[in-house]
């Protein structure tokens, strides 16, 4: 909602400027590069907003739970470093 009225405010204000300015190439060409982004981000979130809604897109139950933590280093790996150290 937000992007939709700041886009439609811009082009209202690129449009003043446009009439101010005697339809200067200009301020034209900035309002059409204006309404093909704003035309081009509603398509991308109405394509995002497509596929979160597909059902074949959720995730499974399994990946809903957290990741086990990895294994701890094994006590003499980390003896070894720690020995690695003092003879630095």
């Amino acid at each position: 909602m937000a992007m939709n009225v700041s886009f439609f405010l811009l082009i209202l204000t690129l449009f003043a400027l446009a009439f101010l300015t005697k339809w200067n190439q200009h301020v034209l060409i900035m309002l059409a590069v204006t309404t093909c982004l704003w035309a081009a981000m509603v398509w991308f979130v109405l394509e995002i907003t497509k596929v979160q809604t597909r059902p074949d897109n959720m995730p499974l139950s399994g990946d809903l739970l957290p990741a086990s933590e990895p294994d701890p280093k094994p006590e003499t790996e980390i003896q070894t470093e720690a020995e690695g150290r003092k003879d630095r």
